[in-house]
């Protein structure tokens, strides 16, 4: 209800009143029981009471839109329509509100409203649909708005979302004319296909007053009432109906270009220098360069005035790696004889290197690769030749001769072994790379190598089998090597487990303990094998053990299965002492003293002088000490000591050799055929056994003699002579019962030579003694030296 300034409407006619069946009434009575304020603009209330012919009565409050002073309210003044565009997702009804806009006289936006959907859009399916809009103004005037509304896909697009428009290619007019909307663009489906269904309008037409490019605007409205706008370059020909692309005639050229380079359109139309100033110049399609080769295209060439043409047949060269690069030799390189190179096998880096095409050095493309065409022969050191083939990253290639310096492998420089001691549990074959050992040619341990087995030992009992490991070093090189393996029994014991080597009694001495000599390393064999045999002289080691010795003494025993026990060096050798490395020479000349079972000083002090005489060479620091009765103890500086006895030092005046010495009687006799005549080589043995048992007892230069019955006859250098009867020196295979009947006796006679038989004076040398510590007792010549200091030395005979 609206009313004009100061004018209050009629009761009856601000009121409707309807019966049950909607049907409007208009037989009753209405007044005002409060009137509206109707002396100003805007809404107002008042109170109108209805009176019904029955005599009963109603109020209603009526709502009352008061105009200005022209006569009108908000809704006459203001200018409501549908919001432009509006777009709504399936099934969402947009808000009232934002689905109108609103402006006052001046065109200002109005937001000083309510607004309600009368009638909702139908959003339920895609596509267009119209609702209307009641706004109500603050004043209380009211006016409805119809709003299309675009509902959107399920995928929330609209037509203009999914639909691609663009201007039409080469858009050309006549002067002064407008070309039709529609035809001024193109639109295409999301499949590519054309889409005819669409109205255009020019919201912007083109300036077609004058030749040349111009350009306008098209809005294209879809079905589903959705909307976009598209610039549309328009060529508006001249007063002759020409355009540019009429008038000009663009030749296709040809342009190179290195890989991965956008070739210049303009440059690949030759004639371009003659084409109008401005023009453009686009690839139709890209050209690919990835690749080398000759490629084909289309330039499409615009003009100034916004025509265009297409020139197809224009030639792009791409450069290749080959055009751009020569491949020639470079370094020699070190290839390790031997070594298989096989064709396609890499090459060494900087057999070949890059020039460019001026001569000048350059850089392989990222991702060459230089190859062997033919292999080197690299059977023998020195220079060979081979061809290689240069692979660039776009496939082109180039083949160059090279020539590479064949050296020693690390097959030829290396040392490689099967590893000491390898053992393995039944049925379980051993790492191939634990197997072996490799040193360098400073005999150091070499580790980057790979093994394998090319036979691998038998592990399927126990024992000792064997395998063969081919090594490959980092440089190509291979060599193979034999592997002992020894297998251990279903305990997983070897036969180096079930056994326990002895350890010899004394040490074998040597003279260095480091480097053994050969005649040392038997030796320590024979003291090894001594130490381990049992009480009827048989070995107590499995047969076939083997016994070696290293330079350092080191004993590995080997047994039958291969595996092994070490004893170390330091356990059965040990160094000389000086006493041991240094002969002795006993004085030619014995020192004659008063009494030989004691000495002066004096006396002593002549056998010190005369044992330095003789042993001229002594150690510095060696010190002499001579006792009572004659014996002398050299001690020298490492502690080890020898003596030399008495009896070889002094003397009586006018007493013999035979006086001061008692011959030893051998403690085994030989077995004769006849006792009575010896055959030479009996005697021999009997000789033997004499000397043998008296190598430190007589003095140098003593001859003995066995007589045809086997009697010794031994006569010292001063000429006297001592005998050891048959009986204690030969003996007569036996026959039965008559075993251990028998003794014999030793003969001594102090004066056996002729009178005036002269003496020579000579010296002797003492054999090789030392000491435990350095430092064995001199075992003869110490206890002699204690017997002798007790007064009770070996036997001196009496002046006769």
């Amino acid at each position: 209800m609206t009313t004009d300034l100061n004018k209050v409407p009629a009761a009856k006619d601000s009121v409707t009143v309807t019966d049950p069946d909607k049907k409007p009434v208009t037989d009753f009575g209405a007044n005002w029981t409060k009137e509206p304020d109707v002396s100003k603009p805007g809404k107002s209330t008042g109170t109108v009471e209805i009176t019904y012919p029955d005599g009963s009565k109603e109020t209603v409050e009526v709502p009352v839109t008061v105009r200005d002073e022209n006569g009108k309210t908000q809704a006459d003044k203001n200018d409501a329509k549908a919001t432009d565009g509006l777009t709504t997702d399936l099934n969402k009804v947009p808000a009232a509100k934002d689905s109108v806009t609103v402006t006052d006289p001046d065109k200002k936006p109005v937001t000083d409203f309510g607004a309600n959907w009368t009638k909702e859009p139908d959003v339920s399916k895609p596509g267009k649909s119209t609702g209307t809009v009641e706004i109500t103004y603050p004043d209380g005037s009211k006016e409805t708005v119809e709003v299309p509304v675009t509902v959107r896909d399920e995928n929330g697009k609209t037509q203009a979302d999914k639909n691609d428009a663009k201007a039409t290619d080469g858009l050309t007019t006549d002067l002064n004319k407008v070309p039709a909307a529609k035809d001024s663009v193109t639109v295409t489906d999301p499949d590519k296909k054309p889409v005819t269904d669409f109205g255009a309008n020019w919201t912007k037409e083109p300036d077609v007053s004058k030749p040349g490019k111009s350009t306008g605007t098209v809005e294209i409205t879809y079905p589903d009432g959705s909307k976009e706008t598209v610039e549309v370059p328009v060529t508006v020909r001249d007063e002759n109906g020409h355009t540019q692309a009429d008038t000009n005639t663009p030749e296709a050229g040809k342009v190179t270009v290195n890989k991965g380079e956008t070739p210049s359109a303009q440059s690949a139309i030759s004639n371009n220098k003659e084409l109008p100033e401005g023009t453009q110049y686009d690839w139709k399609e890209p050209i690919d360069t990835t690749t080398p080769g000759d490629k084909t295209g289309t330039v499409v060439v615009t003009y100034p005035d916004g025509s265009s043409e297409e020139v197809p047949g224009v030639t792009v060269h791409v450069n290749s790696d080959t055009d751009l690069i020569n491949a020639k030799a470079g370094n020699t390189p070190d290839v390790p004889r031997g070594v298989e190179i096989k064709q396609g096998d890499e090459a060494p880096a900087g057999i070949v290197v890059a020039k460019d095409k001026d001569d000048k050095d350059t850089t392989f493309p990222e991702g060459t690769k230089v190859t062997w065409e033919t292999a080197p022969d690299v059977t023998n050191n020195g220079q060979a030749t081979g061809k290689v083939t240069v692979t660039y990253p776009d496939k082109t290639t180039d083949t160059v001769d090279v020539t590479v310096k064949v050296v020693p492998s690390d097959a030829d420089k290396n040392e490689v072994k099967a590893a000491d001691g390898v053992t393995t549990n039944l049925n379980k074959v051993p790492a191939a790379k634990d197997s072996v050992t490799v040193t360098d040619p400073d005999k150091k341990p070499v580790t980057d190598f790979e093994a394998n087995w090319t036979k691998e030992p038998d592990v399927s009992k126990p024992g000792k089998s064997t395998g063969t490991v081919e090594i490959t070093y980092p440089d190509g090189s291979k060599e193979t090597v034999e592997v002992p393996v020894t297998v251990r029994d279903a305990n997983g014991h070897t036969q180096a487990d079930k056994n326990d080597p002895k350890t010899p009694g004394n040490k074998v001495k040597v003279d260095d303990p480091t480097k053994l000599t050969d005649g040392e390393k038997e030796d320590v064999v024979k003291a090894v094998e001594d130490a381990n045999k049992d009480d009827n002289g048989n070995s107590t080691l499995p047969d076939g053990t083997k016994i070696t010795v290293g330079d350092n003494g080191d004993v590995t025993v080997t047994y039958p299965d291969g595996s092994k026990d070490t004893i170390p060096g330091d356990k059965v050798v040990e160094g000389k002492t000086d006493a041991d490395k240094t002969d002795v020479t006993v004085p030619g000349t014995k020192v004659e003293v008063g009494d030989p079972t004691k000495l002066t000083d004096g006396e002593k002090g002549q056998v010190e002088e005369a044992i330095k005489d003789a042993n001229p060479n002594l150690p510095d620091g060696t010190k002499i000490t001579v006792a009572d009765d004659g014996t002398a103890t050299i001690l020298y500086p490492d502690g080890s000591y020898k003596v030399i006895d008495g009896q070889d030092l002094v003397t009586k005046p006018g007493q013999t050799t035979a006086d001061q010495v008692t011959p030893v009687v051998p403690g085994d006799k030989v077995t004769v055929v006849d006792p009575n005549h010896l055959t030479d080589a009996e005697k021999d043995q009997v000789k033997t056994n004499v000397e043998k048992a008296n190598q430190n007892n007589f003095p140098a230069g003593t001859v003995v003699m066995v007589a045809d019955d086997g009697t010794a006859t031994i006569t010292y250098p001063d000429g006297s002579v001592d005998q050891i009867s048959a009986a204690d020196l030969i003996t007569k295979p036996m026959a039965a019962g008559q075993a251990g009947k028998g003794t014999g006796t030793t003969t001594t006679n102090g004066q056996g030579a002729p009178a005036g038989q002269g003496k020579a004076d000579q010296a002797k040398t003492l054999p090789q003694t030392g000491n435990e510590q350095g430092s064995l007792l001199a075992a003869s010549g110490l206890g002699m030296l204690l017997l002798g200091m007790l007064g009770l030395g070996g036997k001196r005979k009496k002046e006769d």
